[in-house]
């Protein structure tokens, strides 16, 4: 038997399909941006919650019950109920004992007097010389100020009456102290001043700091209240 013929070259081929061009898709992804990164989470659309309008609640048409023995007052036979014995306390008693007393304080000793031992005969007349003249501006003085350089005058006289007494003066200061006393007696006081001042320039200042500066004040007073 003869050969089959060939298959006829006229049957239909599938057309070729071609890849789609890299340069079309790279201009849609410009063109076109995905919205978001590749890993973003998923966005949530919050839905607006609509406000709700206020109604006032309804008025109160019922009337409020009250109770009677409240209302009404208590009849006159009637008795006020006395509170049960459970409703009485019993006084609040503490267990603790009490604070002790505090002590007394102790009382000041008064100081002693000190006893001092008297100027030496000698200097006797020169101490009763300069209180003399102080007794008598003590009863001039009426001003404050003019009664406080009378005191200060006084504890000054002090200082100089123990000196005497410790006979630590030097003879220069003795002599300087005698020529004051007798220009006090003469009512002099321009002239013990001067003294004063001659004794301060050339005198131990230790010696006489603690007494010069009252006699000074004292012959100052008596000249300004003219004793």
């Amino acid at each position: 038997p003869p050969p089959p013929p060939p298959p006829s070259s006229s049957r239909p081929q599938p057309a070729a399909v071609s890849p789609p061009s890299p340069t079309k898709s790279a201009v849609s992804y410009q063109v076109n941006p995905p919205k978001g990164a590749w890993n973003d989470p998923p966005q949530i659309q919050r839905q607006a919650k609509t406000p709700t309008a206020y109604v006032s609640p309804a008025p109160i048409m019922a009337p409020i019950a009250y109770s009677q023995s409240a209302s009404e007052p208590q009849s006159a036979g009637a008795q006020p109920s006395e509170p049960s014995p459970t409703a009485k306390q019993a006084p609040f008693t503490s267990s603790a004992p009490p604070a002790p007393a505090p002590a007394p304080l102790p009382k000041e000793a008064t100081p002693t007097p000190v006893m001092k031992a008297p100027v030496p005969a000698e200097h006797l007349h020169l101490v009763q010389t300069l209180d003399d003249l102080l007794d008598r501006c003590r009863k001039l003085a009426q001003t404050p100020s003019m009664k406080r350089k009378v005191d200060d005058v006084k504890k000054k006289l002090e200082v100089l009456a123990d000196k005497l007494r410790e006979t630590s003066l030097s003879q220069s200061t003795l002599g300087g102290l005698y020529q004051m006393s007798q220009a006090i007696q003469s009512g002099d006081y321009q002239s013990g001043l001067a003294v004063h001042t001659s004794l301060v320039s050339t005198g131990n200042f230790n010696e006489i700091s603690g007494f010069m500066p009252g006699i000074k004040t004292l012959l100052q007073m008596s000249l300004q209240l003219r004793v």
